[in-house]
């Protein structure tokens, strides 16, 4: 008799930031609505996945789904499979973080279920050749991956139902082949039409398998069947429709498959990675390929996302900067037990990329990052031995060294492109203003709509340039005329004095303005106090000619929102200060400007030596996230600017200083 076992599941995850409040919701509506089914309907076995930051969630606010959990444990319905505890991609951290955060969901599951787990989940099933190696020696024993993956070495669609061993340095596991086709009926179609689907599928050696865990949020209270005036839940129906048809089709979790079978058929895959992410690392226009057949993607590595946005790069550099300063600590175990902890709750995957969710587009979820890595970087630094320091550095991996200023207060790094700062962090509230988003042009993105920089939005960005003869226009960059010197231009770095925590950076060229040739030579010097940044220019006509241009420095800070309860700007060049918009405004004649952030009782004040136009507007983005479109605040843009008018070989100076202290 021809039959084909079943391994059904689901997986839950949440990203790092999550409220309580969003938290309940999804909950009420998926979470508590899933397992109370599933507990009503006793012979449907199931294989689970919960992450880390799910399980802190249901621990905190319903232990009482952790004791129902635990009872269907106990009478064998459900497999609890584990993994990275707060949902790294694997292949993206060191080893001796893939190991900390598998042993400590491992930990998390035998303390509260008293049983290890012996499977575990992928997220976005993202794998690399040395997995196996490092999985089995967790305690490991299987794992799953699309079944493109499988298509990627194979060319029989006859592996898509069977186990295969895949091997390391001779550790093996086992990998089971998840069955795309049967995902994208569930719940889209009736259980008959599943059962049917199943059927066809089963073979006289009675060994098939077809695996499929589901997005647990895919599962909600909505997802009912309509029969005449009646709602039929869809679990309760497709269970009955299983019973019907028992001897062909029989319901396993992965462990009471292999029992007693030896799998035999070896496999080794490359890279690989899901559907979703394969979308995400492409930059438009690409074709849609339409086909019934899964699609084998080609051999590839998750860190293609880094080339198509940078501030993905500059979080992973951060997370392998803050790996090395946190595991180069020695001593006090409690307080590396700590900096783990926020080192790994930082590797949370969805900030990193951007596909169905927000991803690397969602503002509060990479200041959550990075406060995670901040905040471990800060139980590396015992007060009273820290000293400050620059070092240099290549922090971003791009082949040339950053420059990085580090104190009890405050981390500048700064990179030659531009001589800019790229990441301020101000420690005492674990805040990077520095986290600011270049935005790109997305596949969904429609002509006209939608504003892109073609440079990174960072702090001290130089720009030379004329205004429109008619001027008019409601923003800065519609009454720019041309601008005559690239903001991506790469500075030299002229000096650095460490021990007078001083650096100056050089630009030289040429600016075509007005048809004629201008040469021009910039330099930029930065030299740090206790909570402040000093930016000197120099700016000197090296041509043979009189020039006049505008210059202007752009100055992107990172804040939650533009919600006066979050961020106020005034300019506070007089005694009485005056309320900016912060959405958009101009003013002319000003000294000082405060940004009071109201989240983290923070005040920053910029401090100009000459009176100077200043421009300032809110950035936003407009990112895709479940089917809708986003507007997503990312950065408050200051934009002072001055007129400069000089001779051949004639100087102009001027000095900045960017300050950040506690309300």
């Amino acid at each position: 008799m021809k039959t084909i076992h079943l391994i059904f599941g689901v997986h839950w995850h949440a990203p790092l930031g999550y409220s309580d409040h969003d938290f309940e919701a999804v909950y009420q509506d998926t979470y508590k609505h899933f397992l109370s089914t599933l507990y009503e309907i006793e012979r449907l076995p199931v294989v689970l996945h919960y992450s880390g930051i799910v399980l802190e969630f249901l621990e905190k606010n319903h232990p009482e789904y952790l004791n129902l959990l635990d009872e269907m444990m106990k009478r064998k319905q459900v497999e609890l499979i584990g993994g990275g505890f707060y949902d790294p991609i694997l292949p993206l951290v060191p080893l001796l973080d893939k190991i900390g955060q598998i042993e400590l969901c491992t930990t998390y599951l035998r303390s509260h279920f008293g049983k290890r787990p012996r499977g575990l989940w992928l997220p976005e099933q993202v794998w690399e050749a040395t997995l196996p190696n490092t999985l089995k020696s967790c305690g490991i024993e299987y794992t799953f991956l699309n079944e493109s993956a499988f298509l990627s070495v194979r060319r029989s669609d006859d592996d898509l139902f069977y186990p295969h061993l895949t091997e390391e340095h001779g550790k093996n596991i086992t990998i089971f082949p998840l069955t795309l086709r049967l995902k994208d009926l569930l719940f889209r179609k009736s259980p008959r039409e599943v059962i049917r689907f199943l059927r066809r599928q089963a073979s006289e050696d009675g060994e098939r398998v077809i695996s499929i865990l589901i997005d647990g949020e895919c599962y909600t209270k909505r997802f009912v069947l309509p029969k005449g005036r009646k709602n039929i839940n869809w679990l309760k129906e497709f269970h009955a429709r299983l019973n019907d048809h028992r001897d062909t089709i029989i319901p396993v979790v992965p462990q009471e498959y292999l029992k007693g079978r030896n799998v035999t058929r070896k496999i080794y895959f490359s890279g690989t990675y899901s559907d979703a992410v394969s979308r995400a690392a492409l930059r438009p226009p690409y074709r849609r390929i339409k086909t019934r057949r899964p699609i084998a993607p080609a051999a590839s590595n998750f860190k293609q996302i880094f080339n198509k946005y940078r501030e993905s790069n500059l979080l992973y550099a951060k997370m392998m900067y803050t790996h090395l300063t946190v595991h180069q600590m020695r001593g006090d175990k409690s307080r590396k037990k700590s900096a783990l902890e926020e080192l790994w709750r930082g590797q949370c995957h969805y900030g990193y990329w951007h596909g169905r969710h927000l991803g690397i587009y969602d503002n509060a979820l990479r200041k959550e990052i990075y406060k995670s890595f901040i905040t471990a970087e800060k139980y590396t630094r015992v007060k009273g031995s820290f000293l400050s320091s620059i070092i240099t550095a290549d922090f971003d991996f791009d082949g040339e060294p950053e420059i990085l200023y580090q104190s009890n207060e405050m981390n500048v790094y700064i990179h030659r492109q531009n001589g800019m700062i790229f990441e301020l962090d101000y420690i005492p509230v674990c805040w990077n203003y520095g986290d600011t988003l270049s935005r790109i042009r997305e596949y969904y993105h429609r002509d006209g709509t939608d504003s892109f920089d073609g440079y990174p939005r960072k702090i001290f960005v130089e720009h030379f340039f004329h205004f429109k003869k008619d001027g008019g226009a409601s923003t800065l960059s519609d009454r720019i005329a041309d601008v005559c010197a690239c903001p991506g231009a790469e500075y030299q770095l002229k000096e650095l004095k460490r021990e007078q925590r001083q650096m100056a950076f050089f630009y030289g060229g040429c600016l075509d303005g007005r048809r004629e040739k201008t040469l021009v030579e910039l330099e930029k010097r930065y030299s740090f106090r206790k909570n402040t940044v000093v930016t000197d220019y120099v700016i000197r006509n090296t041509g043979e000619k009189k020039f006049a241009v505008e210059f202007g420095t752009e100055i992107n800070l990172a804040l939650l929102s533009a919600l006066k309860e979050n961020l106020k700007l005034f300019d506070s060049s007089k005694k009485t200060p005056g309320e900016i918009d912060a959405a958009a405004g101009e003013r002319a004649n000003v000294r000082k400007i405060t940004v009071e952030d109201k989240l983290n009782n923070v005040l920053l004040e910029l401090t100009s030596a000459k009176p100077c136009s200043l421009f300032n507007h809110s950035v936003y983005s407009h990112a895709r996230e479940n089917g809708k479109i986003r507007r997503q605040f990312q950065a408050l843009c200051l934009f002072p600017s001055w007129g400069i008018s000089l001779e051949p070989n004639e100087i102009w100076e001027m000095t900045l200083e960017l300050s950040i202290q506690k309300m």
